[in-house]
């Protein structure tokens, strides 16, 4: 009877502790799913508040990456549960050899000189340090010093920067004194130290500038080859665009070759016209730099169109060739590929071009200066992409009764 009756207590008592068991985890999930939920709203503000958020940025626990962070969490948790045992068993051994030694009268003897040296010499050494203190005079500390330094630094780079803008664009007898000269001047070379691969260098000859811009591109994105022009009379930066058509038609770059007469204009000034080296157009757009109190960058003036440039002329012009300058990449480029005029502008140039060579060649069009062709520089990165638009351009000209068409059949 008593044993059927504690049996019935046992089962009671472990019933009732499966019951709080099953209640306890309803209650965490129930948390859990809560703080998931609710996370934006209560939970990250308060840990933000609390400031955990800024330390765990601080010590490198965030990442872009969720499952780097999840990672850093982790392995946070881990090291402090194994510091934490590491501590627990360090004092516990210290304990334990404390009981040793404590349970003879020298040991505890030695215990009270070793712990009344502990605490004794660290006083002893504050009054010294406190009474030195006293007898020398004020002095300035470093962290003051190094603060007055920081402030008159930014002083100076706030005077730096209103002295810019407060000076107006204009030419000067000495050219590296004009304004945006200087700024290009220690914008070019301090990109040496962020990317090893980073130069500038002027470009004297016309040959090399036309090899530089006489190529197709659709975007300024991966092309790392950079001419700037410094106009010597305005004291401006132009920013000057590649442009595929030969110099004895280099200027027709904006006109549609849907036109008709600019076509046969084209057409006809590649079977007559020699090759001018007085004159090659290539698109252009001002710079005015954006000058802030880390670094400066180029970005389109304002209210700036594009335009007509002569890379011929070495008259009025200094051009610099820049390769791999960070600061291009990151702002000038980015700045003029979003702009409307100048996507329309390179699928017009690139249309053109590759209409003409098409022609060209399919219908062995020669020159009467030259039997070669022109040079088609990286044509054939895109020329499937505007195949569709010369296939249409040439198929209208065929309905006006011209035999051109896009193969030799």
């Amino acid at each position: 009877m008593l044993t059927d009756l504690l049996y019935f207590m046992g089962a009671k008592q472990q019933h009732d502790g499966q019951k709080a068991q099953g209640w306890a985890g309803l209650l965490f999930l129930s948390i859990t799913f809560l703080m998931v939920w609710k996370w934006s709203d209560w939970i990250y503000p308060m840990l933000q508040w609390s400031g955990l958020v800024g330390m765990a940025e601080r010590v490198g626990l965030i990442s872009e990456y969720p499952q780097a962070t999840m990672f850093n969490v982790l392995a946070m948790v881990v090291l402090l549960a194994f510091s934490f045992a590491l501590i627990l068993a360090t004092i516990f051994a210290v304990g334990f050899i404390l009981s040793i030694i404590g349970a003879s009268d020298i040991g505890k003897t030695l215990i009270g000189l070793v712990f009344g040296i502990i605490f004794i010499v660290p006083i002893a050494i504050v009054v010294y340090k406190e009474r030195k203190k006293i007898k020398q005079p004020l002095s300035i500390s470093d962290d003051e010093v190094k603060k007055e330094s920081h402030g008159k630094v930014a002083q100076d780079e706030a005077k730096r920067i209103t002295d810019f803008y407060a000076t107006p664009i204009k030419p000067t007898g000495d050219l590296h004194n004009g304004r945006e000269m200087k700024e290009f001047i220690d914008m070019a070379s301090a990109q040496n130290q962020y990317s090893p691969n980073s130069f500038f260098k002027t470009i004297y000859s016309t040959m090399e500038r036309v090899e530089l811009l006489q190529r197709s591109e659709v975007t300024l994105e991966g092309n790392y080859d950079s001419l700037l022009a410094y106009d010597k009379r305005t004291g401006r930066f132009h920013f000057l665009l590649p442009n595929p058509l030969s110099a004895y038609t280099s200027e027709l770059y904006s006109t549609s070759f849907n036109d008709e007469a600019a076509l046969l204009e084209a057409i006809k000034r590649y079977q007559t016209v020699k090759e001018n080296s007085g004159t090659h157009i290539v698109p252009s757009i001002i710079l005015e730099f954006n000058v802030g109190d880390q670094f400066s960058f180029m970005l389109p003036a304002e209210n700036a169109v594009i335009q007509p440039f002569n890379i011929a002329d070495e008259d009025n012009f200094m051009y610099f060739y820049l390769k791999h300058n960070l600061m291009l990449e990151l702002h000038t480029f980015p700045a003029i590929n979003q702009r409307e005029d100048f996507q329309n502008l390179m699928n017009q140039v690139n249309t053109n071009a590759y209409t003409l060579k098409t022609i060209i060649e399919t219908q062995n069009i020669e020159s009467k200066q030259s039997n070669e062709l022109p040079t088609w520089k990286n044509m054939n990165v895109y020329e499937g992409l505007f195949a569709g638009k010369v296939l249409e351009i040439i198929s209208n000209y065929k309905k006006m009764g011209y035999s051109w068409s896009v193969s030799n059949d």
